[in-house]
C-alpha cells in the first residue's frame, strides 16, 4: 500500500493528484478525500497545505484563511499558473515556496502574513509582473525584485526607505509605510503613485509625466516640501480631484506649506498646485445640479409608485432607509422640481474615498451595510418586487443622523409575470444575467450589493486597481464584462483589513448563478448571526 505523503501536513491539503478523483480536492493527512471542487474553483479556504498539484488546470489559484502556517513540503505548481495569491495565514516556508514557484508565474501576492520573514536570498521568478507584499512588518523593500516587474504594493508595512525599487514599474502604492523622504526618482513611466498615510516630509526632484493618472497623499500632515521641475509640476496639475469610480485624479489632505527661503535657495519659485481649485468649486455646484436634474428619475418613479399603489389600493410600508423624494410639482414637464431629503455625508462611493479604513470602522460601516440591506428587504417583499438595477456606491447616501439610505430609484421596475430581460445598471456592479441581457429577478440587487461589500472592504471602486496580467494596466469596461460574464471575474477585497464574515457574504452575493445567492431577508439573518464578530480594522 502506497505510503500518503502528506502525514502530518495537517487534514486540508490542497491537491489535484492521483489521490484526488476530481479536478481539486482537499484531503487529510491519510490522504482520504475531504472535499472535491469543480475545476471553475480557483480560491480555497481553510488550507493547512499545499500538496501536488501538477493537475490543477486553471491559471489562478487563491488560498486564503488558513488555520495557521501553510505547509508546503510536498508542494507542485503546474508550469501553466499564472497568478498565485496567499491571504491571511501565519506563516510559510518561504524558501520552500520559492524553488516551488513556476516562471510562468505572472501575479504574485502574500497578503497578513502574521510570522513571515521574507529573507533576502529569496528568488522571485522572472516572469513576474505584479507583486503585491501587504501587511507582512517588511521594514525595507526586498532585494532582487524581477526586473519585468511592472505592478508592486507594499501596503501596510513598516517600510522607511525606497532604496532597492526597480526602476521597471508603472504602479506604486506604499500607502500606511513610514517612508519620510521620496527624492531623486525617475518615474516618467508611472501611472499610479501612492503614500497616503505615511509620516512623509519631503517630496522633491522626482520626475513625472502625462502618464501619471493617479496621484494619492492623503492623510499626510507633514509634508512641507514638494520641489519638482516645471515638467513634474505640469504633470500633476493635468489632474483633477480623485474619482473613486475610475481611480484616477490627485487626493491630497489639507495644504502643503512650502518654505520660501529653501525654494529660494535652490534657484526655484513657488507654485500654486492645482491653481484652478476656485473654479473646480464651481464647476462642483453645477455638478450638484445635474445630480438634482438626474434624481428627476426618482420623482418620475415616486409618481408611478403612487399612481400604482392608489390604483391596487395598497398602502405602502415605510422605511427609513429608502432616500425620500417628495411629490413633484411642476408647471411643464421639463420645469419639474421636487424637494429632495438632505443627507449630509453626501455618497458613499465619494466618503470612503475621503476617508482611510482606519477612521471609518467596521462597527460603523455594519450600520450602513444593516441600513442597505433593510432597504433591499423594502423593495422585494413589494406585491410584486420592485428591484433596484442601479445599486453602487453612488446610490447609498449617508447622514450623520439618519443614517444611511439606498437611493436614485429611476431605474427601479417593478417584476411582472414576463421575466424582465431589459438591462441597466453601472458595469460594475451588475450581474452577469443584467450584462447579457438574460432574464432576471431580485437577485441581480444581491449581485450589486456583494459589490458593494467590496467598496466598504476597499475603499475603491469596483476593478479600479485591478491589472490585467497580459498588460499591467488597469483592466478595460469590455474585458471585466466579458469575464464577469464567464464567472471569471468579481471584485477585490483587502483580506488583510476585512473581517471574514463580509468577505463569506460577499462571496456568496457574487455567486454567478442567481439561484445560489441568498434573499434579502437571509442577508439579513447573516448580517445578525455576524454582528459580534465586528472588530475595528
Amino acid at each position: 500500500m502506497t505510503t500518503c505523503p502528506y502525514a502530518g501536513a495537517g487534514n486540508a491539503i490542497l491537491a489535484a493528484d492521483s489521490y484526488c478523483d476530481a479536478a481539486t480536492c482537499v484531503l487529510d493527512s491519510s490522504c482520504r478525500i475531504v472535499e472535491r471542487y469543480a475545476a471553475a474553483n480557483t480560491s480555497f479556504t481553510g488550507i493547512s497545505a499545499l500538496g501536488n498539484l501538477l493537475a490543477y488546470n486553471a491559471t489562478k489559484l487563491l488560498i486564503s484563511n488558513a488555520t495557521g502556517a501553510i505547509d508546503v513540503q510536498n508542494v507542485m505548481f503546474p508550469t501553466t499558473l499564472t497568478s498565485l495569491q496567499l491571504y491571511n495565514f501565519t506563516s510559510i516556508d518561504v524558501v520552500r515556496l520559492a524553488k516551488a514557484l513556476p516562471s510562468s508565474l505572472q501575479t504574485f501576492a502574500i497578503v497578513n502574513a502574521s510570522a513571515l520573514t521574507l529573507p533576502s536570498t529569496f528568488v522571485w521568478p522572472s516572469a513576474i509582473k505584479n507583486l503585491r507584499l501587504v501587511k507582512l512588518g517588511l521594514r525595507q523593500i526586498p532585494p532582487n525584485l524581477p526586473s519585468a516587474l511592472r505592478s508592486l504594493s507594499l501596503y501596510n508595512n513598516s517600510i522607511t526607505s525606497l532604496d532597492g525599487l526597480p526602476p521597471s514599474l508603472t504602479w506604486l502604492e506604499m500607502g500606511e509605510n513610514r517612508v519620510t523622504s521620496v527624492v531623486n526618482y525617475d518615474w516618467t513611466n508611472m501611472t499610479y503613485v501612492s503614500f497616503e498615510a505615511n509620516p512623509l516630509q519631503t517630496f522633491a526632484f522626482v520626475k513625472l509625466s502625462p502618464k501619471l493618472v493617479t496621484f494619492d497623499i492623503q492623510n499626510i500632515q507633514s509634508l512641507s516640501n514638494i520641489s519638482l521641475s516645471s515638467d513634474s509640476c505640469d504633470a500633476l496639475d493635468l489632474l483633477s480631484p480623485y474619482n473613486a469610480s475610475n481611480n484616477a485624479g490627485y487626493s491630497v489632505s489639507g495644504d502643503i506649506n512650502a518654505d520660501t527661503t529653501a525654494c529660494a535657495n535652490i534657484g526655484g519659485s513657488l507654485r500654486r498646485l492645482w491653481p484652478r481649485w476656485l473654479l473646480r468649486q464651481v464647476l462642483l455646484l453645477c455638478r450638484h445640479r445635474s445630480l438634482a436634474l438626474a434624481l428627476i428619475g426618482a420623482c418620475l418613479a415616486y409618481l408611478i409608485w403612487r399612481h400604482q399603489r392608489r390604483t391596487k389600493d395598497k398602502k405602502p410600508p415605510t422605511t427609513k432607509d429608502v432616500f425620500d423624494a417628495n411629490p413633484p410639482v411642476w408647471h411643464e414637464p421639463r420645469d419639474m422640481e421636487c424637494v429632495l431629503e438632505y443627507m449630509n455625508r453626501g455618497n458613499l462611493q465619494d466618503y470612503l474615498a475621503r476617508h482611510s479604513p482606519t477612521t471609518y470602522t467596521w462597527a460603523a460601516k455594519l450600520e450602513a451595510i444593516v441600513s442597505v440591506v433593510r432597504g433591499l428587504i423594502y423593495l422585494h417583499t413589494f406585491d410584486p418586487p420592485i428591484i433596484h438595477r442601479d445599486l453602487r456606491s453612488r446610490n447609498v447616501l449617508l447622514d450623520a443622523d439618519k443614517g444611511t439610505k439606498i437611493n436614485d430609484f429611476g431605474s427601479s421596475r417593478e417584476t411582472s409575470e414576463h421575466s424582465m430581460t431589459n438591462g441597466v445598471g453601472s458595469y460594475q456592479w451588475a450581474a452577469p444575467e443584467l450584462i447579457l441581457g438574460s432574464l432576471y429577478n431580485t437577485s441581480v440587487d444581491i449581485y450589486s450589493f456583494g459589490v458593494l461589500l467590496t467598496e466598504f472592504s476597499t475603499h475603491h471602486a469596483p476593478y479600479a486597481r485591478t491589472l490585467d496580467p497580459s498588460t499591467g494596466r488597469v483592466l478595460t469596461q469590455d474585458k471585466v464584462m466579458q469575464l464577469v460574464t464567464k464567472g471569471q471575474l468579481v471584485p477585490d477585497f483587502d483580506w488583510a483589513r476585512s473581517p471574514i464574515w463580509l468577505i463569506e457574504i460577499a462571496q456568496r452575493c457574487l455567486a454567478t448563478e442567481p439561484e445560489k445567492r441568498p434573499t434579502a431577508v437571509a442577508l439579513a439573518g447573516l448580517l445578525d448571526k455576524h454582528q459580534f464578530e465586528v472588530t475595528e480594522a
